[in-house]
This record gives C-alpha cells, structure tokens and sequence, in this order.
C-alpha cells in the first residue's frame, strides 16, 4: 500500500479506532495502528523539514510563529518531492476488516456507528464486503 493511502485515511483510521468493533477486529486494528505510526511520523518528519528548508518563516509582529510559507519559487520542488515520497510502499501487512461483520455487531450492540461517509470513504481499502 501506497504511503498516500495511509497518510490520507489516518484520521479515518483514528475515528475507527473510536469504535466499539468485535474484540478480534479491535486487536488487529491496534497491530496495525502500532505498526504505521512510525511511517506516519517519518513522513510527518520529512514534510516538515522540506517546508522549513523550501519556505521562509511566518512572522507575526515580527516574531515567528513557528509555521511557515513555502516560497512561490520552491512550490513546484515540494510538491514533486511530496509526490515521490507519497509513492513508497508501505510494508506493513493491512487487517481485513469484513463490512457485515461491523453491521451485525453494531445490529447487536444496538448502538449505531459514529464514522462518517467519507471515513467509509477514506478507508475503502480496510473494510471490505461480506
């Protein structure tokens, strides 16, 4: 899987962590949360470096405020630099978690869901049919 996909979906991913999912799902998930975070971060680390190294500081009364613009110049090497790092593949083995079994547990628990469609949407590549 893509790193995109998982830097796109991570706060999906986090709201479905919030669930009350079947115990067996609920383990695999958090494996496979401890198991991304670290690439979460590295990409995290990356992003902000290329920002600071291809930006100038936001100044604010003439004091920095810690964020920073990237230079107009510089917009067309951090987006490709993004883009190639967006492509590695993440080796991490991703759970399966089956759509009928989360509906039947929640049919059973009698509470509804609070993920949203564009969660569902965001973590297509997680919940699968059946």
């Amino acid at each position: 899987m893509k790193i995109s996909v998982i830097v796109e979906s991570y706060q999906s991913l986090m709201n479905l962590t919030k669930q009350n999912i079947p115990v067996t799902q609920m383990f695999e998930l958090k494996k496979y949360v401890q198991n991304i975070k670290p690439e979460i971060d590295s990409y995290e680390e990356v992003r902000n470096a290329r920002v600071k190294e291809l930006g100038e500081p936001i100044l604010k009364e003439g004091k920095e405020t810690g964020m920073y613009n990237i230079m107009p110049d510089n917009l067309e090497t951090y987006n490709k630099d993004m883009a190639e790092l967006k492509e590695k593949e993440s080796e991490v083995k991703v759970p399966v978690i089956k759509q009928g079994e989360l509906l039947e547990h929640f049919k059973k628990l009698q509470v509804p869901p609070t993920l949203t469609t564009a969660d569902l949407i965001a973590l297509e590549w997680l919940i699968i049919e059946g």
